[in-house]
């Protein structure tokens, strides 16, 4: 009687040790109230051959790196491309082979600026950042044309795409260092995007 009550346990001990061994916790599955993080869509309008849009490009790049730590970034890359330019040697620049390198990034050709134009940009290195379908951020990322480095707009760019606002800041505008869109590379005086 002894042995078969010590075999019972055996078989039942295995038993248990099985049924754990193939058991596992459900995955758990995502409730309404969970938050889902949208993409923030950038629009950054380029004029190629403007030597102030480098610091912007280094600037978008520094922005880029920050938030896809904490949110998707798909940029458009606009090159303004004048009427009667061959895009491909218009845009064979440092400028825009950098930009091919930022990730999240598609370079498109703008031909005579039309796109920028819809968005009401006039001047290289401007920028729209659009999160939830809305315009949170319009204008330029330097706070000198040429210089890249702290800047309060590049900070408010920032917080905007990431969905943060500090005290009661929400300046949307910023002035834009950069040539015209439009013109041969040449400074543009600094403007308010409207």
């Amino acid at each position: 009687m002894g042995t078969l009550l010590w075999a019972c346990l055996v078989i039942a001990g295995f038993c248990l040790l099985i049924r754990y061994a193939v058991s596992y916790e459900p995955t758990p599955t995502a409730h309404a109230d969970q938050a889902v993080v949208e993409p923030v869509a950038m629009q950054f309008f380029v004029h190629p051959q403007c030597p102030c849009t480098a610091a912007s490009v280094e600037q978008i790049d520094r922005l880029i790196n920050q938030l896809s730590r904490t949110v998707p970034v798909i940029m458009t890359a606009y090159i303004a491309t004048p009427a009667g330019e061959e895009y491909e040697t218009w845009a064979d620049t440092g400028i825009v082979n950098r930009l091919r390198t930022l990730p999240g990034t598609e370079v498109r050709c703008d031909p005579d600026a039309m796109t920028a134009s819809a968005f009401g940009m006039k001047t290289s290195g401007a920028l729209v950042i659009i999160r939830g379908g809305k315009q949170v951020f319009r204008g330029g990322l330097t706070a000198l044309r040429g210089h890249a480095g702290d800047s309060d707009s590049c900070d408010a760019a920032l917080r905007a795409a990431a969905g943060k606002q500090i005290g009661n800041q929400s300046r949307v505008e910023w002035p834009v260092f950069g040539c015209p869109l439009k013109n041969e590379p040449r400074p543009a005086r600094m403007e308010m995007q409207p």
